[in-house]
Parts: structure tokens; C-alpha cells; sequence
């Protein structure tokens, strides 16, 4: 609006167009320089853009000791290793995976990394903590007392034992056979692989 003229009243009156008005221009979060790449992002270029997920997987990273350690991943594998290109091409697949081999060879190690990539994954495509019921980690040994505790003292729960098992989106079962499997057991496995493979619910085992 014009300055109010006491000589001329209606002019103090005149606005401003909109069309001529200048509207403040957003800014890249990252170079707070304005947006001249693409005003729906919130970054203005490439390198920003790179700049910004650098950041957001860095953060990622700082949480992952976390997030494993309450699926119950135990601490002495807190080593990050890069993923050999085949696991990667089954990852991409959506494949279950069969870690095998001697002692000491890296499976465990190994599936771990999945772990860490697919939370990563997860991580960047949503603002949200990784949800606890999506990623399973089973320490076969403790699944097999566990199980066969469960039957022994509440027999009609065991299917609710087992069914958070067999209903994760992603199910890591460690030391498979380390133990030997009794008949139970080994139905209570059949179930939960059975009803993962009929889902098309990835299984990662060593």
C-alpha cells in the first residue's frame, strides 16, 4: 500500500498487484542459497541432495548398535562389514539366504550386515524408527529351551509363541542345529518356515 496522501486520498487507497508482488523464494536446507534446482525438494541440487542423505545415514548409523541390540543381536558383532555383490543380488530379490560353512568363516558376521542393510534401507525411506516387529533375530539355542518351555508349562500358547516368529517381515535365525533337534523342534521350525515361505516372507539362516 502507497503512503496515505492528505492532499489526494484515493491514491493512499492503491495497492499493490498481485502479480507484481515478489514471493519469497525457499531455501535449500543445506547451502541456505535460494532454491534453484526444484522448490518441491528441500534441497536445490544434486550436491546438496548428497549432502543431505550423508547426513540422514549418518544418524542411521549412530542408531543401528541400538536397534540390533533390542532385536537381541549380541554386541561382539558390531563390527560393519560391506556385503559380498551375490548376498547383495539376493537381497534385491527378496530371496532367503542359507549362510554355511566352518567354524569361524563369518555367517554370523555376515547375516549381520543384512541386518544393518536393511535397516539402513528401512531407515531412509521413512521418518519412522524401524519397527521392532519387522525384524526378527532368533538365537536358535534359546529358541529351543524357549519353545519347548513354552509347550512343557502353557501347552495351548505355544502357538502364540511362535506366531510373531513366523509372521516378521524379516526373520534371522542364528546357529541353526547347534543343538540337537528334537520332534518337536524341528515341527515347531516346520511351522514357522512353512508359514513364511507360503507369505513370501524372506528367512536368513546360518
Amino acid at each position: 500500500m502507497l503512503p496515505f496522501d492528505p492532499n489526494n486520498p484515493s491514491e493512499g487507497l492503491k495497492q499493490t498487484p498481485n502479480s507484481q508482488r515478489s514471493t519469497p523464494q525457499p531455501l535449500c536446507s543445506i547451502c541456505k542459497m535460494p532454491m534453484v534446482y526444484d522448490p518441491d525438494q528441500d534441497v536445490c541440487g544434486a550436491v546438496c541432495a548428497m549432502t543431505l542423505h550423508e547426513e540422514r545415514l549418518g544418524r542411521i548409523n549412530d542408531r543401528l548398535p541400538e536397534w540390533l541390540s533390542a532385536m537381541g543381536v549380541p554386541s561382539r558383532y558390531s563390527t560393519d562389514f560391506p556385503l559380498p555383490a551375490p548376498v547383495r543380488k539376493f537381497l534385491a530379490r527378496g530371496d532367503s539366504i542359507l549362510f554355511q560353512g566352518p567354524t569361524g568363516t563369518g555367517k554370523t558376521t555376515t547375516m549381520v550386515s543384512v541386518i544393518r542393510e536393511l535397516l539402513r534401507e528401512r531407515a531412509l525411506s521413512t521418518s519412522k524408527t524401524p519397527e521392532k516387529y519387522a525384524f526378527k533375530f532368533v538365537n536358535y539355542n534359546e529358541f529351543f529351551f524357549d519353545a519347548q518351555d513354552v509347550f512343557r508349562t502353557e501347552h495351548d500358547r505355544i502357538l502364540d509363541y511362535l506366531r510373531p516368529i513366523a509372521r516378521s517381515e524379516y526373520l534371522f535365525i542364528d546357529d541353526l542345529g547347534k543343538k540337537r533337534v528334537t520332534e518337536f523342534v524341528r515341527d515347531a521350525l516346520y511351522y514357522v518356515i512353512e508359514q513364511r515361505d507360503a507369505n513370501k516372507r524372506p528367512t536368513y539362516v546360518t
